[in-house]
């Protein structure tokens, strides 16, 4: 799933004739795990609904290589996939709120703020503390201070990376400056010092730790960091305790590869459920193409080992002449 950007084939068992599925992997577009659709060429039809018995279509009549259907031109190219699943839920965008206040008096101050530290933009920060914004306000529904949202995840490409986690590691110390609390937790049960770990602002971990913050379970299950697990859990926290994308603990160590903090947290009796919920977005990683890149169009990704003869077919009527030089350079 992990190839990366745009619809990736996938095999799913009993599909009625003449549909195939994909499954979603445009970080851009598609801001969430992958999800699969179905496509049928003969009806030129994309849908999330998996198609019914009744939904086939007339076999195909003609030869067959190896039982397979001749490569026709079109083949190698994926369709686009319908638009996005709907969310509308307790965390749906429509129900944020600047603040705590009501909305129909927002303090202008208290938005700027909150919107600085996402767009990264330290002047604008600055202004809206200096006209009297509040430095620990948390955003609704999701409770991140502002110290949480300056270590939300970069969104420049890779050439102007470093310069965006400088820029934030300025952010969060003039945020501590400011009297910004360093423990507040989110609707996720992270601090702002988890959201650092999660994203990888060292700068940033460093300079919350010399404040005397700690990570949480999350960001001490995501570090390793066995002896902490070790603390929390001595303070009466869950162990069960879910956080981003309903992981536990115990999720976060195993995805990252921690095995010593993960066979600790199973021997002292730990849920082993690593949940996936689908509108819970994250960020695509090195897989998906920088913000203002032209995704290409996708094309199957074919191996001439599931099949020789059925590929060859397939690469002579894509690329005449394949075969005259296949052949000349030895099979």
């Amino acid at each position: 799933m992990a190839a990366g950007p745009g619809p990736v084939p996938v095999e799913v068992d009993d599909l009625p004739e003449g549909w195939e599925a994909f499954a979603t992997n445009d970080g851009q577009t598609y801001f969430c795990f992958p999800q699969v659709y179905y496509y049928c060429r003969a009806l030129e039809k994309v849908q999330w609904q998996r198609p019914n018995a009744e939904d086939a279509q007339e076999p195909f009549v003609g030869e067959t290589i190896h039982g397979r259907t001749p490569y026709r031109k079109g083949d190698e190219f994926i369709p686009d996939p319908p638009p996005p699943k709907p969310y509308d839920g307790p965390l749906a965008d429509q129900n944020y709120k600047a603040s705590n206040e009501d909305p129909e008096d927002v303090f202008q101050p208290d938005e700027d703020m909150l919107e600085a530290c996402l767009e990264c933009d330290i002047n604008k920060l600055k202004a809206a503390l200096e006209d009297g914004a509040d430095v620990s306000l948390p955003n609704q529904p999701w409770q991140n201070t502002p110290l949480h949202l300056a270590n939300c995840p970069y969104f420049w490409d890779a050439d102007l990376m470093a310069r965006e986690k400088a820029l934030r590691y300025e952010m969060a110390e003039y945020l501590v400056r400011q009297g910004a609390d360093i423990d507040a937790e989110n609707i996720f049960r992270c601090k702002p010092i988890d959201l650092a770990i999660f994203h990888g602002y060292e700068g940033t971990v460093k300079l919350l730790q010399s404040e005397g913050g700690k990570p949480g379970m999350f960001g001490a299950a995501y570090l390793g960091d066995l002896e902490r697990i070790k603390e929390l859990l001595e303070e009466g926290v869950d162990i069960d305790l879910k956080g981003r994308y309903r992981r536990t603990a115990f999720a976060e160590a195993h995805l990252r590869g921690h095995f010593a903090v993960e066979a600790f947290l199973v021997q002292q009796g730990c849920s082993r459920e690593i949940p996936h919920p689908e509108h819970l977005k994250f960020n695509p990683g090195g897989a998906a193409i920088p913000r203002g890149g032209v995704v290409p169009k996708r094309e199957k990704q074919y191996t001439r080992e599931e099949d020789a003869e059925w590929y060859d077919d397939m690469m002579e009527k894509r690329y005449p002449g394949y075969m005259e030089k296949f052949m000349k350079a030895g099979k």
